[in-house]
């Protein structure tokens, strides 16, 4: 099954399924459960129009092919955003 995040309206980080440390970092500092202050580099930008685009829509947003930065690498990632 592919990793997922379910974040609040606000982004805090409420649930994670499998292996989200691909996608995601703990950043320096005080903790915080923002998935935006969280997400790789590839992914942020692009997570941070589709959160707000998925929840005024109300419909799934996707991106094909984002290069995500993880220790020093890039991988290819499909990202889905889905409002509940």
């Amino acid at each position: 099954a592919p990793s997922a995040v379910l974040v609040d309206a606000l982004g805090s980080i409420r649930y994670l399924h499998g292996r989200t440390g691909r996608y995601l970092e703990p950043a320096p500092g005080d903790v915080d459960t923002n998935v935006l202050k969280m997400a790789r580099e590839g992914l942020r930008h692009v997570l941070s129009a589709a959160l707000p685009q998925a929840a005024a829509s109300g419909v799934e947003v996707r991106e094909a092919g984002l290069r995500v930065k993880t220790n020093g690498d890039y991988s290819l990632v499909n990202l889905r955003v889905r409002p509940l």
